[in-house]
């Protein structure tokens, strides 16, 4: 297997840039996401590293190996598609052994692979099948063994589970993580579904409009977002921001922000300190809203009270949209906590747990 390095790299479709000046390093073995909205570049970049666009500007390099003049056959990166791609006229072995054959490969060779990619991925009852007598879950699998036979150094993978169903989805994204762990494989995996990064990336590479906002590990994207973008897209559901003011009183750094008046200690009070006056956006994670009665005593919650406007139970956890002050806000409680649309209820907020950006740049605070 094989690093990838891309340096600077921009991609201009005319007047269009799709990807702007992203530099990444992906190291050997790693499972790496790039995660963002539809349109933000994330497909292009897979593109430009298979070499199936060439890049206007930057390097791009495999291993120890600049790439940008190579075709996609020298590059020795395996590719596999949302839409399967499978050749509905050849069995499920001819579509494996297809890349190999078109190489040259001798026969007996070819056999082998697919044997062993097929018992890798669970398909040997299906290798004399035809791809419309398989499942959606099972043309996955083939479009898989495909590219698992080539014995590339990287794998490119571009929404390779968006046409499964909820469960199964679940089901073939907690074996395609083992897989890249037995096969100890460089992979570079493309989906806008964040759930799916987190659960799934060494590291996540968010991109919004062609550039790179946040690389970090999917804890770390989570627990501490650059800017308010990546805060309001990690999570689901999403961040809540609150619009405040750094305010000092006395020795404290107080955060004013209508519906809470918290004093800020720690870390989150040395870098507040330095925003004393500012307009600042609160982040607080749904989870981090409690129930009053359920917290532990202690003199640093900030408190509010808020009418629930609507209820979600979702089983093992209950979702409030609350309504404070004209303000909205989602939380995430107990699911056994009393609650109905129209209750009053109060909720507290641990200082310790949100985040603060600057309100004019969107940066994090720090």
């Amino acid at each position: 297997m094989a690093s990838v390095t891309l340096q600077g790299v921009t991609k201009a479709f005319g007047k269009v840039t799709a990807v702007e000046e992203v530099s990444l390093d992906v190291q050997d073995k790693e499972f790496l996401v790039l995660v963002g909205p539809s349109g933000c570049g994330k497909t292009t970049i897979l593109r430009l590293i298979a070499g199936l666009e060439t890049p206007t500007a930057g390097d791009i390099q495999i291993g120890q190996r600049r790439v940008n003049e190579l075709s996609p056959k020298d590059r020795d990166v395996a590719m596999v598609f949302q839409s399967y791609a499978l050749y509905p006229h050849m069995s499920v072995h001819d579509n494996i052994g297809f890349g190999l054959k078109m190489r040259h490969v001798p026969r007996p060779e070819i056999d082998r692979r697919v044997g062993e990619a097929a018992e890798l991925l669970d398909i040997l009852p299906l290798l004399k099948r035809k791809p419309r007598e398989l499942s959606g879950g099972e043309r996955q699998r083939v479009a898989l063994a495909r590219a698992v036979v080539r014995e590339p150094q990287v794998f490119l993978m571009d929404e390779p589970l968006s046409n499964l169903d909820a469960k199964l989805r679940v089901q073939t994204r907690a074996e395609l993580v083992k897989l890249q762990r037995r096969l100890q494989a460089t992979v570079i995996y493309v989906t806008h579904d964040q759930m799916e990064a987190m659960t799934m990336a060494d590291r996540i590479a968010l991109l919004r409009n062609g550039r790179l906002q946040q690389v970090d590990t999917p804890q770390r994207v989570y627990d501490a977002p650059t800017n308010l973008f990546v805060a309001g897209f990690t999570g689901s559901p999403g961040m809540n921001f609150l619009r405040g003011r750094v305010l000092a009183e006395g020795e404290s750094i107080v955060l004013d922000a209508g519906i809470l008046h918290l004093p800020l200690v720690g870390d989150l009070a040395r870098v507040a300190a330095g925003a004393v006056g500012r307009e600042v956006v609160v982040g607080v994670r749904p989870e981090e809203i409690r129930d009053a009665g359920s917290a532990p005593p202690g003199p640093r919650w900030g408190s509010f009270r808020a009418r629930v406007d609507l209820v979600e139970p979702l089983g093992s956890e209950k979702l409030l949209h609350l309504i404070a002050q004209g303000q909205s806000l989602v939380a995430r409680v107990d699911p056994r906590m009393p609650a109905a649309p129209g209750d009053e209820l109060a909720f507290v907020v641990d200082p310790l747990q949100i985040n603060l950006y600057d309100a004019e740049t969107e940066q994090a605070l720090g």
